[in-house]
C-alpha cells in the first residue's frame, strides 16, 4: 500500500489463501488514504498458473514475509527471489 502511496500506478498485493481475508479486509479499512481499491491475488510461489495470471514481466518485485512457511523458500529461490 506504501508503494501505492508514493506513486507506483499498478500494484498487485498477493498472498496464500488463509490469508486472503486480512489482506482484503486491511485493504478496505484502507480506502479512504489509497482512493482507489489495489489488485489482490492469490499466489503460491510455485504456482505457475498464478504466476502467469499476474501477468509478468513486473519493474519490481517487494517481498516480505514470505518465508514463514518452510516448504515456500523451495519454489521462491526457483523464481529468482534468492
Amino acid at each position: 500500500m506504501g508503494l501505492y502511496l508514493l506513486g507506483l500506478h499498478e500494484v498487485v498485493l498477493t498472498d496464500i489463501a488463509p490469508v486472503m481475508p486480512a489482506l482484503k479486509h486491511n485493504l478496505k479499512r484502507n480506502k479512504p488514504a489509497l482512493k482507489k481499491t489495489l489488485k489482490t491475488a492469490q499466489l503460491y510461489w510455485g504456482n505457475e498458473e498464478q504466476m502467469k495470471s499476474l501477468k509478468p514481466p513486473f519493474d519490481f518485485v517487494i517481498a516480505t514475509d514470505v518465508v514463514y512457511l518452510e516448504e515456500t523458500v523451495a519454489p521462491l529461490i526457483k523464481r529468482g527471489g534468492g
